[in-house]
């Protein structure tokens, strides 16, 4: 019979630490997240999640936690403003009070499908709105449905002054998130 003391064991291998930190709770967290994100109001199935917006989307985050300067990750979301005029003069708000600065005017349909074809396939949520009215812009149902051609979820706030029936109706159904 053989010394039990004198059988060599197999070293165990050793956790790589890089391994450990991708298994943490980063990466389910930003799946829970995109699942929640990207479902189908109707039939509540994840729609327009892709490997590569995933794999942005932790690489993003990894270079937001070890802050770096000059990331190489693309943006998952985006705040587009279609337009910075406003149809209200609100005391408080510098497009209200007509301050000088930027020039006014409306996004051109070439400039925003050049930019959402470019950061599309990374984006996870865009805004659109800032300083203007968006409901001023004519093109905006088209721009929704554009963004939603690439599955992202767009949200807008507006004053809702030029709320008609018919601009509510095109809303509805270019896709609005919220």
């Amino acid at each position: 019979m053989k010394n039990p003391s004198a059988v060599a064991l197999a070293p165990r291998p050793r956790p790589k630490p890089w391994l450990q930190f991708f298994k943490s709770s980063l990466v389910p967290r930003l799946y829970q997240q995109a699942r929640s994100v990207f479902r189908d109001q109707g039939t509540n199935r994840p729609r327009g999640m892709n490997p590569r917006r995933l794999l942005n989307a932790v690489s993003a985050k990894l270079e937001q936690r070890m802050v770096r300067l000059k990331p190489s990750a693309w943006p998952v979301t985006a705040l587009i403003e279609p337009t910075n005029i406003c149809n209200l003069r609100c005391p408080l708000c510098p497009t209200g009070e007509k301050r000088p600065g930027r020039k006014k005017g409306m996004m051109e349909w070439a400039v925003f499908q050049k930019l959402v074809d470019e950061l599309g396939p990374c984006l996870w949520d865009v805004e659109l709105d800032n300083w203007g009215e968006s409901l001023l812009h004519e093109q905006l149902p088209e721009m929704i449905a554009y963004l939603k051609r690439y599955g992202i979820h767009v949200a807008l706030s507006s004053n809702l002054v030029l709320a008609k029936p018919e601009i509510l109706r095109n809303l509805i159904t270019s896709g609005l998130d919220h």
